[in-house]
């Protein structure tokens, strides 16, 4: 590996690594609205169900991200795409193991680190040739 990939390497998981600093704050709830009957008590709102449920919700973003840096560093460091996504992937499923008995497992945060462990094994592939 030259001196040059090394370098876009590390510019590139410095740029991807940097939090979401102003994150939209979740909508003040006021009383709940009667609710009409087709819809199911205690289901938010769409708006509100938005900035809960998407993809580009802060954490997830910080979940991609660092996947995308762990398996980027693991794969740079082995020149093995699939070492980066293993990698990446494995430290995930670690984190929603762990939060397994604090705030629960989410499949949609496992998501986002296939995103960040798919992304690290491309930037692999692409720097390692």
């Amino acid at each position: 590996m030259t001196i040059r990939s090394l370098g876009l390497a590390l510019a590139l998981s410095c740029g991807v690594v940097t939090t979401v600093a102003a994150a939209e704050a979740p909508p003040a709830v006021s009383a709940p609205a009667p609710l009409p009957a087709s819809r199911a008590p205690g289901f938010p709102e769409p708006r509100v169900r938005a900035w809960q449920l998407g993809l580009a919700r802060p954490d997830r973003l910080q979940h991609a991200a660092f996947s995308y840096t762990a398996g980027l560093m693991v794969g740079l460091t082995s020149e093995s795409p699939a070492a980066a996504a293993a990698g990446a992937f494995t430290l995930g499923v670690a984190k929603e193991l762990w939060d397994l008995h604090r705030s629960g497992f989410d499949v949609m945060d496992l998501v986002a680190d296939a995103v960040g462990a798919a992304g690290a094994a491309a930037t692999t592939r692409r720097l390692t040739r």
